[in-house]
């Protein structure tokens, strides 16, 4: 029976550990798939995307996986991704789904027949996720839904403040960062808990990540002036 698919299902495979990541290709090929190439390295695996044009790509878990999956769906979200995780990791998982994976494979529990009805499922334009974090995944991302429509209340400058507080600036930090007064800061603040219904910082902190919100980068202390 067809599935629509050009045969054999082209992919292209990251990951940083050679012996792990030769044994992995040497399976799919096995088992009729094409590994168009391999790498070790983030810059040669996203080129080979563009170059090559892989129907799924892999990627095993790394230090940077996160960062090179939000690349890889930002150049070529024609490219579906798939992650390979040496465990199921909840948290790992949720940050996959947000960077735009369209599958998660917990290696420590799947058999190599899972794995590549996985590639086949995503190739054909599924999600595929360990069926015991679904609920989970779709709870953080109704968190994540109604965080962003509480944000929507806030003006710029109150975004900015929160974004830096999520950070675990105080007030006076943040004056600084946003050449503001600290009395502005703590204005504005006070409508954050107005606005969002939190009663403290941690709780305004927790909801801005939730939402997506993503915090900037604070400079050393001893680099910021008064304002």
């Amino acid at each position: 029976m067809s599935t629509g698919l050009p045969e054999p299902l082209r992919l292209s495979v990251l990951g940083e550990q050679t012996l792990h990541r030769d044994c992995l290709c040497r399976m799919l090929e096995a088992s009729g798939l094409q590994v168009g190439s391999q790498h070790s390295s983030a810059h040669p695996f996203l080129l080979a995307l563009g170059t090559e044009k892989p129907q799924v790509a892999v990627a095993m878990d790394g230090s940077d996986a996160l960062t090179v999956l939000q690349e890889a769906h930002q150049l070529h979200p024609e490219v579906r991704l798939l992650v390979l995780a040496p465990r199921l990791d909840h948290e790992l998982l949720d940050a996959c789904f947000r960077a735009g994976a369209s599958g998660y494979v917990d290696c420590s529990s799947a058999r190599l027949e899972a794995l590549v009805d996985a590639v086949h499922a995503v190739a054909r334009g599924n999600n595929v996720f360990p069926a015991n974090a679904v609920e989970d995944l779709l709870r953080a991302a109704g968190k994540r839904n109604e965080s962003s429509e509480l944000l929507r209340a806030l003006s710029e400058r109150e975004r900015e403040v929160l974004a830096h507080l999520a950070a675990g600036a105080d007030n006076l930090r943040i004056a600084n960062a946003l050449r503001i007064s600290e009395r502005t800061v703590k204005a504005h603040v006070s409508n954050l808990y107005r606005k969002l219904g939190q009663d403290n910082r941690t709780q305004l902190a927790l909801l801005a990540r939730q939402s997506g919100l993503r915090p900037p980068a604070l400079p050393p202390r001893s680099e910021q002036g008064t304002p």
